[in-house]
C-alpha cells in the first residue's frame, strides 16, 4: 500500500485527512477508531474541541509511523523509528501533551530536505506534506481549543520555520542562473523569480507570525526590482515592505493601491503604481522582463491582477485569487504558458485546461491568517492531481459536482500529457529552464 492508498483506505485506526479543500467541498474523514471521535467534529473541519484536537495528534502519530515504514531509508524514518520504543502509542493516545504539534512539524520538514522540490513525482514529498497538514489545522481562532495548545503551536512554527528568512537571504545573495528563472516561495502565494536579469516579486509577504525583521526588508529592497500585487487581501500584502520599496524608489504595482493603503499610495503616487483594466490588458517592462497584466477581480469590490511574466526565456503565470475564468482562455490562446503559479482552490483544474501549461505550481496553501476550514491543505492539490488523471467515466460521475464539471471541461481540450507538478512549502525553492 503506498501514501496515497495509505490515506485514502480509512482502515487503520488514525488514518489521514481527505482533502477538505473549500473549492472540492469535500469533509473531514478520519479512519477505524477515530470515526466516532470525529462525528462531534464542526462542519468542513473545525477542530474545536478537546478530543478533535485529539484526532489531529493521533492521526498525525499515526501517519509518521506509517511513513516510516514505507521509507526506511530516510534519515528522517531511521531516526523516528529509534525512537518508537521509547515513545509506545498507547501513551501518547492517553497523554494530554501538545508535543506532538512541533513533532509532526519537525518530522515533516526534516523529510522535505531531505527530498528536494522537482518536477518529477515523489510519494516522499507527498507524504512529507500530507504530515503537515495535520499541525497546520489546529484551531488557533476559538476560545475552545485549550491555550497551552494554541502557545505549543505558535511556539513551534516560529521554531520550525523562524530560520525560512535565513533561506530567503541564501537565495537573494546566490548567483542568478544564466538561464532560466529560480522560483522561490515564502509564504502563502508570495513568489521572488529570479533570472539572470531580473529579480521579481509577486503577492510577497511574511510569514503568519513570524514578521519580516529590518534587516530581511532591507535585503529584499537592495535585491528586489518591482514588487506586483495581485489584490489588497492581507495574505498578499506586506505593508512594512510596500512602504520600505516605495521609500527606496523602487515600484510597487496593483490593481488598486489605495485599498492597500491610501496613505502610502497618496504619498508615493510615482511608484505606487496603479495598474488595472477590467477583463483587458497592460504591459509593463521591468529591464529586460515583460510583465502583462491581465484585469481580473476575486469577488465583488476586489478588483484581481493576474500576471504573465516573460522572463529567462520563460513565460510564467501567477493568478492571485483571480475568479474570472474567461481570462484564461485568452492567455491560455495568446500564449505558450511554461509555469502556471494557481490559487489551488480557485478552480485549478479549469485554470490549468484554459492556459495548457508545460509545469504547475500551485500556491495558497494552509494560510494561517483563515479559519482552520480554509486553509486549503496539500493534499488537495495532489487530489487534484489524482483526478486529472481519472479515465473511468464512472468515477468521474461520481465526484463532487464542482469537481466533476472542471474534469470534464479539462478531459475536453487536453490531449497530451499531463503537466509536470510541484508543491511547494515555505522557503523552498524550484529551478525552471527553458524547453
Amino acid at each position: 500500500m503506498n501514501r496515497r492508498e495509505f490515506l485514502e483506505s480509512g482502515s487503520l485506526a488514525g488514518a489521514g485527512l481527505f482533502g477538505r479543500g473549500i473549492a472540492g467541498g469535500s469533509a473531514v474523514v478520519l479512519g477505524g477508531a477515530l470515526i466516532g471521535m470525529a462525528s462531534s467534529a464542526k462542519a468542513a473541519g473545525y477542530w474545536t474541541e478537546s478530543q478533535n484536537l485529539n484526532n489531529l495528534k493521533m492521526a498525525s502519530e499515526f501517519s509518521m509511523r506509517e511513513y516510516a515504514k514505507e521509507f526506511p531509508d530516510m534519515k528522517t524514518s531511521k531516526e523516528f523509528s529509534s525512537q518508537l520504543g521509547e515513545v509506545k502509542f498507547s501513551e501518547i493516545q492517553r497523554s494530554r501533551s501538545n508535543d506532538w504539534i512541533k513533532r509532526a512539524f519537525s518530522f515533516a520538514e526534516s523529510a522535505l530536505a531531505e527530498v528536494p522540490p522537482s518536477f518529477e513525482e515523489s510519494p516522499e514529498r507527498e507524504g512529507a506534506l500530507m504530515i503537515l497538514d495535520y499541525p497546520s489545522i489546529l484551531d488557533d481562532k476559538t476560545k475552545n481549543t485549550p491555550q497551552s495548545a494554541k502557545d505549543a503551536w505558535m511556539n513551534a512554527m516560529k521554531e520550525v520555520y523562524g530560520n525560512r528568512c535565513e533561506r530567503l537571504k541564501n537565495f537573494l545573495e546566490e548567483p542568478a542562473p544564466s538561464e532560466g528563472v529560480d522560483i522561490f516561495k515564502l509564504y502563502n502565494m508570495g513568489v521572488i523569480l529570479k533570472s539572470s536579469g531580473e529579480c521579481i516579486a509577486i503577492d510577497f509577504r511574511s510569514q503568519y507570525g513570524i514578521p519580516f525583521s529590518p534587516t530581511d526588508i532591507e535585503l529584499l529592497v537592495k535585491s528586489v526590482d518591482a514588487l506586483f500585487i495581485t489584490h489588497f487581501h492581507a495574505d498578499h500584502t506586506d505593508i512594512a515592505l510596500i512602504e520600505a520599496l516605495l521609500k527606496a524608489g523602487k515600484n510597487v504595482f496593483a490593481p488598486d493601491p489605495k485599498a492597500i493603503s491610501k496613505d502610502l499610495a497618496e504619498k508615493y503616487p510615482n511608484n505606487f503604481v496603479e495598474i488595472y483594466s477590467e477583463g483587458g490588458e497592460r504591459i509593463v517592462q521591468i529591464g529586460s522582463a515583460t510583465v502583462r497584466m491581465f484585469g481580473g477581480h476575486q469577488g465583488k469590490g476586489c478588483l484581481n491582477n493576474v500576471y504573465l511574466l516573460e522572463m529567462g526565456g520563460l513565460k510564467l503565470v501567477h493568478t492571485g485569487d483571480n475568479a474570472n475564468i474567461n481570462l484564461y482562455d485568452k492567455i491560455g490562446s495568446e500564449h505558450k504558458v511554461d509555469v502556471l503559479m494557481p490559487a489551488l482552490w480557485e478552480r485549478m483544474i479549469s485554470v490549468i485546461a484554459r492556459t495548457r501549461p508545460s509545469k504547475v505550481i500551485p500556491l495558497h496553501e494552509l494560510e494561517l491568517g483563515h479559519q482552520p476550514h480554509a486553509r486549503v491543505e496539500h493534499r488537495w492539490a495532489y487530489d487534484q492531481i489524482s483526478y486529472m488523471k481519472l479515465t473511468d467515466p464512472e468515477q468521474i460521475k461520481n465526484l463532487q459536482p464542482g469537481m466533476r464539471v472542471q474534469i470534464e471541461e479539462f478531459k475536453s481540450v487536453w490531449n497530451k500529457e499531463l503537466p509536470k507538478f510541484t508543491v511547494l512549502t515555505r522557503g523552498e525553492k524550484v529551478r525552471v529552464l527553458p524547453q
